[in-house]
């Protein structure tokens, strides 16, 4: 029985390692991460992007790039190819500045977040 046991946790955390699983992120959990952006993206916003708590979601989910063509800042479950994390990842081939602020636990939050669908949660 607990050879079995043993063979299930050992599954589990090597499950878990390779599907890459976190808690669940909410949209209202981010406004920390936006707090910090929305000194650029505000009432007057860089890049025709406002982060302000109040308009963030919809400027930010399905939405395309105004710096980028064919770019679309938020895509639901697919964080690899949202613009809005390959900005702050500073990744090759973005237009503009990078958004590298607040460091890979921000990015981490937004990933997961994207990740789970971009809910307005």
């Amino acid at each position: 029985m607990h050879e079995l046991h043993l063979h299930y946790c050992t599954f589990s955390a090597v499950w878990a390692k390779i599907a890459n699983i976190v808690e669940p992120t909410t949209f209202g959990s981010l406004a920390e991460v936006y707090d910090r952006c929305d000194s650029c993206h505000d009432d007057t916003p860089l890049g025709n992007l406002s982060l302000l708590l109040n308009r963030a979601y919809t400027q930010l989910v399905g939405q395309p790039s105004s710096q980028k063509e064919g770019a679309i800042r938020v895509i639901p479950f697919d964080p690899d190819n949202s613009y809005l994390v390959q900005k702050m990842e500073d990744s090759p081939g973005i237009v503009g500045g990078s958004m590298a602020y607040g460091g890979p636990t921000y990015v981490q939050r937004v990933r997961a977040w994207i990740a789970q669908g971009a809910l307005n949660n």
